[in-house]
């Protein structure tokens, strides 16, 4: 027997070895399915997160879409409202520029005969400065008082006699139911 004992431990070896090896094949074949199914869930869980990110990318999409219109039409009616006051300030300003030419055209009236005035009223100060003009003036005032008093049937004259004194006008009237008959009356202004 002892002969057999160096096979009794070839066997022996031979089989630990071949247990072994089956060991480790079947250890082998079960990391294999096992990792198969971690690649599945990880197949797995890439699909899903493809599929969350496709519909977030879609929300996000869809969400800028929105607001971007939202803008458009925001921007749209501030426009409008910008353009429509532009219009109502360049109306309004043409309005006040027009009133404001008139105003300076009546300012402009008013000076140039503030300016004719003033230069009427030097010019009565030169004649009333001077005691002909003076008297002068004074007779063609009395002239055209009396002939405008007078009906247009009477006149006035101004006589002048040999002594200083005299009337400054006499009037003739003519013949009329209300008034008496003399030919001539001093007036005296």
């Amino acid at each position: 027997m002892l002969e057999l004992l160096p096979w009794i431990g070839f066997a022996a070896v031979s089989v630990l070895v071949a247990v072994l090896f089956y060991l480790r094949q079947e250890r082998s074949r079960g990391e294999a399915r096992a990792l198969a199914a971690l690649a599945g869930r990880l197949d797995q869980m890439a699909s899903s997160q493809a599929a969350v990110q496709a519909q977030l990318s879609d929300q996000l999409q869809t969400q800028e879409r929105a607001l971007a219109k939202a803008l458009d039409e925001r921007l749209s009616r501030l426009g409008g409202a910008v353009g429509e006051s532009l219009s109502k300030n360049a109306s309004d300003t043409a309005k006040t520029l027009t009133e404001l030419r008139e105003r300076l055209a009546v300012i402009d009236a008013a000076q140039a005969n503030m300016s004719q005035l003033s230069t009427q009223v030097v010019a009565l100060q030169d004649i009333l400065a001077n005691k002909q003009a003076r008297g002068a003036f004074g007779e063609i005032q009395l002239e055209n008082l009396v002939t405008a008093a007078l009906p247009t049937s009477s006149s006035a004259s101004w006589p002048t006699n040999g002594s200083t004194a005299c009337s400054s006008c006499q009037t003739r009237r003519g013949r009329s139911r209300s008034m008496p008959s003399s030919p001539w009356r001093p007036i005296a202004l």
